[in-house]
């Protein structure tokens, strides 16, 4: 089904209060060359027939709309679901990378796949908070150095480190293990070594997560062959699960169940990363 060049006006009805999700074309507002998009939303509104509208938003509109609703880096598709945006892409897209994107994201927002919000924003902050004062008390007299594991952890420690007043060191060291695989696939490789000095130094490991031990093991025994004084790890999640590498986290967000998380860093096929929750997926 496509709603072809609907108006401002008919937006609420028409997208914000539509039954099925809704991918609206806010490109065709922005420039003539943007025409050329029109064959493609055709053909994506007949394969997805039943499960997707599509939207063109009135040439003359499609621009002042889009900030209006907080649209940014016109032109962009977003796509709506239950009256609000779940995803959006923009730039000069192929075919083959808009039917990429549009199908992810359909079997994230609406379809065997829901999402569910674990943590919202505001409990984030505040348990990251609290985390970093007490790192701080604990590290009070001693020369301290954040390693952080690449990627996952890099919006963890941003927000932790604002809240540690005391003088520190950062570095990143950077392993593959999950690849694009939900689950570990059990052999941990070295991808970036950390160049910071932690010899006497007291190391605080910075992870997303900490389900199997195996990487966290791993990164804690690697750190050790530099002589740092202590080695400790601090996780924003621990999962509740058997281990097959016995790791204890000393500093912890939040204990979660057995459950695929994602968002804060956590990625999703590597996107999502930049979402301000954390959200678990759950086969429906």
């Amino acid at each position: 089904m496509v709603l072809n060049q609907i108006t401002e006006s008919e937006f609420g009805e028409k997208v914000l209060k539509s039954p099925l999700p809704v991918l609206v074309d806010f490109r065709a507002g922005w420039s003539a060359s943007c025409r050329q998009f029109d064959p493609l939303l055709d053909e994506i509104a007949r394969d997805y027939s039943g499960r997707l509208a599509v939207a063109v938003i009135n040439v003359d509109e499609a621009a002042d709309l889009a900030r209006g609703l907080g649209v940014i880096n016109l032109p962009t598709l977003v796509l709506y679901r239950a009256g609000r945006p779940v995803a959006q892409t923009s730039g000069a897209l192929s075919k083959k990378e808009v039917i990429n994107w549009l199908s992810e994201n359909l079997e994230i927002s609406s379809g065997r796949e829901q999402p569910r919000i674990l943590f919202n924003s505001d409990r984030i902050n505040e348990r990251v908070k609290a985390m970093a004062r007490q790192i701080e008390d604990d590290f009070r007299d001693q020369e301290l150095v954040l390693i952080a594991v690449l990627k996952g952890s890099v919006l963890f420690l941003a927000d932790l480190v604002r809240w540690i007043s005391r003088p520190l060191a950062f570095d990143f060291i950077g392993v593959s293990s999950y690849e694009h695989s939900r689950t570990s696939l059990g052999v941990v490789t070295l991808d970036k070594e950390i160049k910071a000095d932690v010899r006497g130094k007291s190391v605080l490991i910075v992870d997303d997560i900490l389900d199997s031990g195996r990487t966290l093991g791993w990164i804690k025994e690697h750190l050790k062959k530099f002589g740092p004084r202590e080695v400790k790890v601090c996780v924003l999640l621990e999962k509740e699960v058997p281990r097959i590498i016995e790791v204890k986290a000393d500093y912890v967000g939040f204990k979660i169940p057995n459950v695929f998380v994602y968002g804060y860093g956590l990625d999703l096929r590597d996107r999502h990363r930049n979402l301000p929750h954390i959200a678990a997926l759950e086969e429906t």
